[in-house]
């Protein structure tokens, strides 16, 4: 072993030799001396007196660098470092007698083969050391040896003795002829180029040549040692007038010597690369400008947002050293633009890529709050997204940096997530059917349908990830393989908790798109399986403090992802109870006590309340019943402890948990009220097998739940208005709610038992809680809470393809450097949900009043009597009149729209027993509330509008101005008349102008009729055939015929605005796709609607205005110009004309209407009503026979103030229906003025007059043609002679 350790030349051999020299003695490094200004001073290369030409490859003098030459020219002060002794200025002075030679054999042998003679190694050390000395500068030692750099004195001397003494040993071995040999075997190993420079290097060191190198040892060392301290002396002299220079010299001059620069100054020749000065990079060295506050007012620049995501305004002196200032564009203005952030994402400095990621993660939280406001235009987010940003976010997640990792994931879910949608939608969970939630999918995208209509059209490009994210982001992201990657940071990476989170936040994100998301997600390879594995695994190590890690143990968030997955489709809740056992976990954390679960408080009770409301969205699709009849023992307990507890003395943790509980039984309850026609399969005699709970578990449930809710409800009355306190109430009010209507559908009586239970619930708890001030406080708090009644105070700013479920408020909090904010995202989410949860509390109470009522019906009067509450009241008369476009998407109106629909379900219960007591008023009021909910469905509510069509909104009794004496229409309508055609009019005789009344009455007969003509329209215009039966599963709650609890998207109202003319609308279309000759003659069928049609608008614009206000004129107008086009007959049947004449003078009777008509407002259904109106002439020249009705309709679009293009269509497109015109100045709809004026002075049109005068076209049969005409062209000429007069 000693003989190959004695062999080895491994590396690790020569390291295991290398020992450390004693630095302890060493003096420290000069630092650079303290000026005032922020960087050292920039020096410039001196020009020299002549030019600098490169010497010849044959001088004996090299060419030296630049640096060099002015490194020679100056002391170490002119760069910047202090003179002091002993340090890096000037070395300290080395004792003669200290001076060792120091031999180099590869230099000397270079040498030696120059003269042919062998070198002389004393001789050599000699110049070596003289050299050292001449050239070191206490900085750099240009050759040999540094002799005292890093040793101390002794140190030195014994070093330099044992490198002589070695030296000396070796060459004492070698004879003359060796030493040649050696030489020549190190020039061939050199090679020429490197010999050729050691060789110059050798002649500049000697001076002398080899005359030089023979002199005495001795001798070169004491004349080394003179120059040496002749060369310091020297130095010191120019190194104190250099310091005295440089303490003299001023700003101005330095600003001075910049702006010469910046003017051009060119650098003499032979300096590399020096012949061109470079301006802009030169910029940053001067200083930065003053902020000009008046050029951004005249042209505004970017908004410049601090690192936390502050607007910096213009104008504002923020100093230089907070880190604020960059070398951008505009280097006076503090702050970073958006442009400037994204493109330090991409950044090749770590720490610039992290900053940027950090600030823009700040910047889209606080848009996310609105606390921006209007102040930036376009908003944060829209421009990002159009920007490509979430693309770069997704190269970013490539990064092996874990620090890029978690900002980009911040980023994303800053991007993705609402921090405060939610916390409301955690809050709305808790209330009824919370979990039924609509998709997040973007209008008009549909997952996988775009791309299969392109692979058909080979000549249509493909969709690149830039354009699918700038549609649809969540399914760009998904097709840029963001899942696979998130997988592979939770599953590799391992990230810390807060990242952790944020994933999976993400993840729910996505999920909640659609159910193709959903999916995407759930068969993500291994992602679900890491997810159960490390965030939802049924055993773990208990641990009550709150760790840095998420893994190994249960993450709330990840059991909200599972229930996201779930509401999805029943589908997939199926595949998470059998491939992952998902009742085994949700057992796990639901039985056990949070204080028992091993997890910090907080994380026990969240993931027990995500756990149950798990478990109620499987029950909401009939499975995991199995698991609720093995624990039911468990919640009849549970709901016994609730009801002995005071509600006073629970937190909000464990209020929280029992709502989730309740939600369960809820959903167990709905289970056991299903009947066997509720059990099978659609489109086949097939059913669906039983489930294990029956109405048995239901019944059990009763007692203690009404024992709870009383007790709760008396705590309520005494204590305050909470938001855990009232949702838990609520919850309760549903679950017994639930219970009696399941009862009401499963049994046609009830016992008298069950009536007597009806009549102490509503003089009990419920009267009391009437009677408290608490319900006070819930009525005042309705119109404040309500999303409709509040419209105008919200606002919509998600980018098109990123929507979301809630507004934004107007008021935001302003997020301005250097100003507080007014209120946190926390108070404002904490207002909101307390808003949601009076609104639910109070559905809760009029659910349960109108089953109660359902079962006894002698209940009426004292379950509805708070429908006369004026606060009440109020509230509805504040969502009649709020407008309509501004509230269709938000997903809490549909809970809102539940209540209302209740709350005209349960006054038709009043009005059929008091219809004669009842006010007028509030009969108009209620069925305005009806009209204004069926206008505001969305997607998932189709049956509640055919309940309305069918039952409410055209009901006899809801026309209280006209149903008094009228026993036979009402008996009809109540005995299905409507089944029978109604009774239709073929005769022509149009010459009695119809009088209001008359068409009223008319209308009112045809009530009957009304309802199954809208709903078979209706059902005609609906997506899918299924929809009604769909939706009727979901709101009346059948788990078994349950698909999915994910309603479609809420885009708009099921019904288009003009749903009132829907008839006619869709008769025109059809007309226009047929294209084909009509039979002589209108057919009875068709007279029969299109009267009925006109009838009921005619009634509603009469009696109920408010529920047609917000269609526009110009739409009601251009939808009865239709009736025209229809058939050429249709206008000429006398209801039809009556209808259309009494409609024209609804529409044009006061100034004011006639003030909104403007047609050149876009029309829904029509691509232009120029098109509509060339079409209209036309059909008036074939088939009007000159009818006055008819050229009324024609006559309106002629008015001065609409588009000049509208009358050169009759004057000049079809100049012949001005022969068949024929309409007397007293029929006119509008005044005559209304033709005259403003002035006409288009040429075209004015010649278009004349020729008609002139040919006769125009007929004194129609006096409003011949008075326009005449009266247009000479006012033309009396202004024209006017002019010329005065210009003479």
């Amino acid at each position: 072993y000693e003989a190959m350790d004695r062999q080895d030349t491994h590396i690790t051999k020569v390291l295991a030799s290398i020992q450390e020299h004693d630095m302890s003695l060493v003096p420290p490094p000069a630092i650079t001396r303290k000026t005032k200004y922020g960087f050292p001073l920039v020096r410039r290369l001196e020009q020299e007196a002549t030019p600098m030409e490169p010497p010849p490859l044959t001088t004996s003098k090299p060419k030296k660098s630049l640096f060099a030459r002015q490194f020679e020219s100056h002391t170490l002060d002119y760069f910047g470092v202090e003179l002091m002794q002993g340090g890096l200025g000037t070395p300290p002075p080395i004792p003669k007698d200290e001076v060792n030679p120091i031999s180099v054999a590869r230099v000397g042998g270079a040498q030696g083969e120059e003269d042919g003679t062998a070198t002389d190694f004393a001789s050599d050390a000699s110049h070596t050391w003289n050299t050292f000395l001449r050239f070191t500068g206490g900085v750099v030692s240009g050759e040999g040896l540094v002799g005292s750099s890093g040793l101390t004195s002794e140190a030195a001397r014994r070093e330099v003795s044992k490198m002589d003494e070695e030296n000396a040993r070796w060459l004492s071995q070698f004879s003359e002829q060796e030493i040649l040999e050696q030489q020549e075997k190190i020039k061939k190993t050199l090679g020429s180029s490197t010999l050729a420079f050691l060789q110059a290097r050798r002649k500049k060191a000697s001076g002398g040549g080899a005359k030089g190198m023979r002199t005495d040892i001795r001798t070169g060392e004491e004349e080394s040692v003179r120059q040496t301290d002749a060369a310091m002396e020297c130095d010191g002299a120019r190194d104190d007038a250099m310091e005295t220079k440089m303490e003299d010299v001023k700003v101005e001059n330095r600003i001075e010597e910049k702006a010469k620069m910046n003017e051009g100054t060119v650098a003499p020749k032979g300096w590399l690369h020096m012949d061109v000065v470079e301006k802009e990079k030169l910029e940053w060295t001067c200083e930065v400008p003053a902020v000009d506050s008046s050029a951004f007012q005249k042209s505004p620049k970017e908004v410049r947002f601090s690192l936390e995501g502050l607007v910096i305004p213009r104008g504002v002196n923020i100093p230089i050293h907070l880190g604020l200032h960059h070398h951008g564009d505009e280097p006076e203005a503090a702050g970073y633009t958006l442009a400037e952030l994204v493109h330090l994402t991409r950044s090749a400095v770590l720490q610039q890529r992290l900053l940027a990621l950090q600030t823009l993660c700040r910047i889209i939280q606080r848009a996310t709050l609105n606390e921006y406001g209007d102040m930036v235009e376009p908003p944060v987010v829209h421009t990002l997204l159009e920007a490509g940003v979430p693309l770069l976010l997704r190269y970013s997640l490539d990064e092996q940096n874990e620090a890029v990792i978690g900002a980009s994931v911040d980023c994303l879910h800053a991007i993705l997530v609402s921090p405060f949608e939610e916390q409301l939608l955690d809050d709305y969970c808790s209330c009824y059917r919370g979990s039924h939630l609509p998709a997040l999918r973007p209008l008009g995208s549909v997952w996988g349908g775009r791309k299969q209509e392109k692979d058909q059209d080979e000549e249509e490009e493909e969709e690149t990830d830039a354009m699918t994210v700038q549609r649809d982001l969540v399914e760009g992201l998904v097709k840029v393989k963001l899942l696979p990657r998130l997988r592979y940071i939770l599953e590799v990476c391992r990230p810390n908790h807060h990242v952790v989170s944020a994933i999976l936040e993400v993840l729910i994100r996505i999920c909640r798109h659609s159910l193709q998301a959903a999916s995407e997600v759930f068969n993500c390879p291994r992602l679900m399986n890491v997810v159960f594995e490390e965030f939802l695994p049924v055993t773990w190590e208990g641990s009550n403090e709150v760790g840095t890690t998420a893994y190994g143990k249960p993450h709330p968030l990840a059991m909200r992802l599972v229930r996201t997955l779930a509401s999805a489709g029943r589908h997939l809740t199926s595949n998470l109870i059998s491939r992952h056992k998902l009742m085994d976990i949700i057992l796990r954390c639901v039985l056990l006590h949070p204080t028992d679960m091993g997890l910090p408080s907080h994380q026990a009770y969240t993931l027990g309340e995500e756990g149950l409301r798990t478990w109620g969205v499987a029950l909401g699709y009939g499975l995991g019943t199995n698991a609720f009849d093995d624990t039911y023992a468990t919640f009849i307990k549970q709901l016994q402890s609730m009801a002995s507890s005071r509600l006073r003395h629970v937190g909000a943790p464990e209020l929280r948990r029992a709502a989730a509980m309740v939600v369960v039984m809820e959903c167990a309850v709905d289970i056991a009220g299903c009947t066997p026609d509720m059990m099978r399969v659609e489109g086949s005699n097939a059913s669906i097998p039983p489930p294990s709970i029956v109405w048995s578990h239901a019944s059990g449930l009763l007692t203690p739940a009404l024992h709870c809710l009383s007790a709760w409800l008396a705590d309520m009355v005494d204590g305050g208005m909470e938001l855990e306190k009232i949702l838990c109430v609520s919850r309760l009010l549903h679950l017994v709610a639930t219970h009696f209507v399941k009862l009401s559908e499963k049994v046609s009586g009830c016992s008298v038992e069950m009536l007597q239970l009806a009549e102490d619930i509503i003089s009990g708890p419920l009267a009391k809680l009437i009677s408290s001030p608490l319900f006070a406080s819930v009525l005042q708090g309705l119109r404040s809470s309500s999303v409709l009644a509040n419209a105008s105070h919200w606002v919509k700013r998600d980018p098109p393809s990123l929507p979301s479920h809630t507004y934004l408020l107007v008021a935001p909090n302003i997020a301005i450097y250097g100003q507080p904010c007014a209120q946190s995202s926390d108070q404002l989410w904490r207002v909101e949900s307390v808003g949601v949860a009076i609104i639910d509390i109070f559905h809760g109470y009029l659910r349960l009043c109108f089953a109660l009522v359902q079962l006894h019906k002698g209940l009426l009067d004292k379950a509805t009597a708070v429908l006369d509450s004026r606060l009440f009241q109020d509230y509805l008369e504040a969502v009649v009149l709020s407008p309509t476009s501004t509230c269709a998407r938000v997903c809490f109106v549909v809970n809102e729209l539940q209540l209302l629909y209740l709350v005209v379900k349960v006054f038709m219960l009043r009005l059929e027993v008091h219809r004669d007591a009842m006010d007028q008023q509030l009969i108009q009021l209620y069925h305005n509330v009806a009209f204004k909910v069926l206008s505001l469905c969305p997607q998932g509510m189709e049956y509640l509008i055919s309940d309305l069509i069918t039952g409410v909104l055209w009901h006899p009794y809801m026309f209280c101005e006209l149903s008094s004496g009228s026993g036979s229409v009402v008996e009809g309508y109540i005995g299905g008349l409507s089944l029978r055609d109604p009774p239709t009019s073929v005769s022509k005789d149009v010459t009695c102008p119809p009088s209001s009344s008359d068409i009223l009455s008319e209308a009112f007969e045809r009530l009957c009729v009304v309802p199954q003509m809208y709903l078979k329209k209706f059902q005609e215009i609906c997506c899918e055939k299924q929809a009604v039966e769909r939706s009727k599963h979901q709101l009346l709650c059948h788990p078994l015929l349950v698909n999915s609890v994910m309603t479609p998207p809420i885009s708009s109202a099921v019904l288009p605005p003009q749903w009132i003319l829907l008839p006619i609308t869709m008769e025109y279309d059809q007309s226009l796709q047929l294209n084909a000759d009509r039979n002589p003659g209108a057919q009875p069928d068709r007279v029969a609607m299109v009267t009925t049609t006109l009838q009921t608008l005619f009634l509603l614009e009469r009696l109920r205005p408010i529920a047609v206000r917000e269609l526009p004129l110009e739409v009601k107008l251009a939808r009865l110009m239709c009736v025209f086009l229809i058939d050429g007959e249709l206008f000429l049947e006398k209801d039809v004309h009556n209808a259309l004449s009494v409609l024209l003078r609804q529409y044009c009777c006061t100034s004011e209407m006639q003030e909104r008509l403007d047609f050149s407002s876009p029309i829904p259904g029509l691509v232009s009503f120029y098109d509509l109106y060339s079409s209209l002439v036309a059909q008036f020249a074939a088939v009007s026979y000159g009818d006055p009705l008819f050229s009324s309709y024609l006559l309106l679009p002629l008015q001065q103030r609409f588009n000049p293009l509208l009358r050169r269509c009759l004057w000049d497109e079809h100049p012949t229906v001005l022969r068949v015109l024929s309409l007397p100045l007293q029929q006119s709809p509008v005044p005559v003025e209304s033709f005259l004026y403003p002035v006409e002075t288009d040429p075209v049109q004015l010649e278009l007059y004349m020729a008609a005068i002139a040919s006769g076209s125009v007929r004194f049969v129609c006096a409003v043609c011949v008075c326009v005409c005449i009266c247009v062209v000479l006012v033309f000429s009396i202004s024209t002679a006017g002019l010329s007069g005065a210009q003479s």
